[in-house]
């Protein structure tokens, strides 16, 4: 049997989400809800005809950088917010499924927007791909023209994790204490019988 190669990994962090929700039933039917209209505009524009073409090979090159982790942004338009306002949106904090700083922490990304011809104006489409280009490096860009106002969808893959970093530092000090603790309760066992082993029986 051919073995199968994982290209990357797209997180999607629960407790950072939950944010978005009421109680917990609701708030884990909105992330999965999010997950799921995200996967599905993306699996749709990689299977469109694009203004700007960008493809399944570019999302395999995106999700191979850096960590080979990375998470997915999005952001809905109206007709009173520009195409520019809507690619920023999908890379702050509010439109992503794990928390990140794209313009710091990424290491190659994809933008595809999608919507009405006359809502996309390509020169600042351009300009805003171009300034997280300068700052991540490698971004493919995709436009699919469809009845609307503007959706963008960002995929990108981290140079670094820090919440992930974190919650590693936060499991390592954990697993260090209950040792800790072990390595006393077992020391003061140990005590117990040394104090026993001296005594005589009494009758």
């Amino acid at each position: 049997m051919a073995e199968s190669k994982v290209d990357g990994t797209l997180f999607v962090d629960n407790q950072y989400l939950k944010r978005f929700g009421g109680d917990i039933y609701s708030a884990y039917d909105k992330i999965n809800n999010m997950t799921a209209e995200r996967l599905l505009f993306l699996i749709e524009s990689l299977d469109s005809e694009m203004l700007a073409v960008t493809d399944l090979g570019d999302f395999k090159t995106v999700m191979s950088g850096g960590l080979s982790i990375g998470t997915m942004g999005f952001y809905k338009a109206d007709k009173n917010t520009s195409v520019k306002s809507a690619i920023q949106g999908c890379l702050k904090p509010s439109g992503l499924l794990f928390p990140a700083n794209v313009h710091e922490e990424a290491a190659r990304a994809m933008i595809i927007i999608q919507g009405s011809k006359e809502y996309l104006n390509v020169e600042d489409i351009t300009k805003e791909v171009e300034k997280l280009s300068a700052d991540i490096g490698q971004v493919f860009k995709g436009i699919v023209i469809k009845r609307g106002t503007p959706k963008v969808l960002s995929v990108f893959t981290l140079e670094s994790v820090p919440e992930l970093e974190k919650l590693y530092s936060i499991a390592a000090a954990a697993i260090q204490s209950e040792k800790e603790k072990r390595e006393r309760a077992k020391k003061k066992l140990n005590d117990a019988f040394s104090l026993i082993e001296g005594l005589e029986p009494a009758y």
